[in-house]
């Protein structure tokens, strides 16, 4: 086993200095290192297991590239397009002329026949709905290396694999994504407004009561999520799924906007929602999670998405969205 020892004088996160020790009455001139003694994550399950190939005596900072250069940007609510890898090097494509070489994309293949009815009776707050079942999924799976040490950076912990696409996703193009267990899922998806007094239990374990101005997703049973705030405790993904329901969709800002800070809460999504998603890359990013999704957890996905448009002819029932009164307004609580 190769691990990350600290040597006497090896200075650690906390003010903490290694020195020479008795343990037990055994001499100690280092320390065999946690991810979370150097500093890493939280996890202090046990000693940071490196892999077999990490060469002896290196420096762990050198071998862990821990010398990288970190970029804090401060955007004005206007720049939402500038929340992700995608949207920056755009800008920096637009400010230098050098080309802009997009994250390459290649559409899964694998068919299956299920599908998922969606409805858009709140079109007004959601205009666009993208849903994709992906089949016999490993949730097991573990992330890569590659993908972990990029969330880390970005400042968000790895969580499991299918959590992780979605996030990975999120910092690529911008268009946050959220997956569902769909063993879980009754029926269609309903983007809908609460009830006044629905309670929701959220992924954080907290419930709340929510207001007729928020928007949901639903099934024909029960409410799943938050729209573009955070996911419910009931549908969340687990070791154990074995079917995913991917969803991709555009929210109204003003849907969406301030409704986080009045539960007292807030997440990666809401806050690029609140400023501003590009519609245009919905699908690509639902195309994006998928392969992903695929080639680390295995599965079959369906190539031909269910995609929901305020459109009664683009995938509404008919009646859903048509039948009721909308609201120009999504800041407006309906009636």
């Amino acid at each position: 086993m190769k691990v990350a020892c600290a040597l006497i004088g090896a200075e650690l996160p906390g003010d903490l200095t290694i020195k020479a020790a008795k343990v037990r009455g055994v001499e100690s001139e280092g320390m065999l290192c946690s991810a979370r003694e150097l500093g890493l994550s939280d996890d202090h399950s046990g000693i940071l297991a490196l892999s077999d190939d990490a060469p002896v005596g290196e420096d762990y900072r050198k071998y862990a590239r821990l010398d990288d250069a970190l970029f804090t940007l401060k955007l004005t609510p206007n720049r939402g397009d500038c929340l992700s890898l995608l949207g920056i090097a755009r800008e920096v494509s637009i400010l230098t002329g050098a080309a802009l070489r997009e994250p390459p994309l290649k559409p899964v293949q694998q068919a299956i026949q299920d599908v998922r009815e969606i409805r858009l009776p709140a079109a007004e707050g959601c205009p666009r709905y993208c849903g994709r079942i992906i089949r016999d999924v490993n949730a097991r799976a573990p992330s890569p290396a590659w993908m972990v040490e990029r969330l880390e950076r970005a400042g968000l912990r790895s969580i499991s694999a299918i959590v992780d696409v979605t996030n990975y996703v999120m910092l690529e193009l911008g268009q946050p994504l959220h997956a569902f267990d769909d063993a879980k899922i009754d029926g269609a998806i309903v983007v809908r407004w609460a009830e006044r007094g629905e309670k929701l239990v959220l992924i954080n374990g907290k419930e709340h009561a929510l207001e007729p101005d928020i928007l949901m997703i639903a099934d024909e049973r029960k409410a799943l999520a938050l729209a573009g705030i955070m996911g419910g405790l009931q549908s969340e993904i687990s070791l154990d799924t074995r079917d995913v329901f991917l969803e991709a969709a555009f929210f109204d800002p003003r849907a969406i906007a301030g409704r986080p800070r009045r539960l007292n809460m807030t997440s990666d999504a809401s806050y690029r929602f609140e400023r501003g998603v590009d519609p245009g890359v919905t699908v690509r990013a639902m195309e994006r999670g998928t392969e992903l999704i695929v080639a680390l957890c295995g599965g079959e996905g369906r190539p031909d998405r269910r995609d929901a448009r305020r459109r009664q002819d683009a995938g509404a029932p008919a009646g859903a969205a048509a039948d009721r009164p909308r609201r120009q307004d999504p800041r407006r609580a309906p009636r």
